[in-house]
């Protein structure tokens, strides 16, 4: 089971928890979400998960997270960075060639590598988000208006997700800090951060259509 830990009605710590009870201790439950935290991590073995991934994550990575619960390794060697349960974290390996930094608006190239280099399906999933964007938004301003945190953090959780599977590192920078303002009930500042939130995703639309994706 691929468990989504933010669901309505039910999050994916609950339903984990009801499953363990009603006698499926062998049943595989992984983890999916998009807070890359070590207490998020532990948060998830401790209701009954047997690993995490983060997002966004590549096919390879996921399959070899797979592979890991289903196969577990009393003597496992020491973590590859590249297939541990936080993978979408690390840093880059260091060079002596000194390669160009990634767009922080959109690393197109890292996007591609998420997807097998899949370009028709990348401009797929661009044009789907910027068709769903204008209500999500929407949605999240009357949220920070009215000072409905949960819902306003529950817009912001998404569209960090969103922006990490398009590897545009500014964007879900400024979603993950919206989160945790609404997360910590500071709606005014998160209110006056909006701005800049704003000024991000524009950056990322610019760059969009640059790489002729949007």
């Amino acid at each position: 089971i691929l468990m989504d830990v933010q669901m309505p009605v039910m999050d994916g710590y609950e339903a984990t928890r009801q499953i363990r009870q009603k006698g499926r201790p062998d049943q595989i439950i992984i983890a999916m979400t998009a807070n890359a935290f070590k207490s998020d991590q532990e948060a998830c073995l401790a209701a009954g998960m047997n690993a995490y991934i983060g997002k966004p994550f590549s096919l390879d990575n996921m399959l070899q997270i797979i592979l890991q619960a289903r196969n577990p390794d009393p003597t496992p060697p020491p973590a590859d960075p590249d297939t541990t349960m936080n993978s979408t974290e690390t840093s880059p390996p260091s060079s002596t060639a000194n390669p160009a930094a990634p767009d922080t608006a959109f690393d197109i190239d890292a996007a591609l590598g998420m997807l097998d280099q899949d370009r028709n399906l990348l401009v797929e999933m661009v044009r789907m988000f910027w068709s769903t964007y204008p209500t999500q938004r929407a949605t999240l301003g009357t949220a920070l208006a009215s000072g409905d945190s949960v819902q306003a953090r529950g817009v912001a959780h998404s569209l960090k997700g969103n922006a990490g599977y398009f590897a545009a590192l500014e964007f879900k920078e400024r979603a993950a800090r919206l989160e945790i303002l609404c997360q910590a009930d500071q709606m005014a500042e998160a209110g006056r951060y909006l701005s800049e939130f704003d000024a991000a995703v524009e950056r990322f639309r610019q760059a969009c259509i640059e790489q002729g994706v949007a």
